[in-house]
């Protein structure tokens, strides 16, 4: 599930529970239109998915959201 779209250390950075499975599910979006695709694995678990012709895509796992 989607939690929040914002601007991150790596650019636009989308927040889901499977951030991983996203970033592959988007990919393969891509390709199928028969665009080129790449991906870049961060330190900090995040992952960027570059498409030709559109600005890229961070995925990284949501913050579980306190009670307060």
């Amino acid at each position: 599930m989607f939690n929040a779209t914002y601007k991150g250390k790596h650019g636009t950075t989308v927040e889901h529970d499977d951030p991983k499975r996203q970033a592959y599910k988007y990919m393969a979006l891509a390709q199928g239109q028969g665009r080129h695709t790449s991906t870049t694995w961060h330190a900090d678990g995040c992952i960027t998915v570059s498409v030709d012709g559109l600005e890229p895509l961070t995925f990284e796992l949501a913050q579980p959201v306190s009670a307060a």
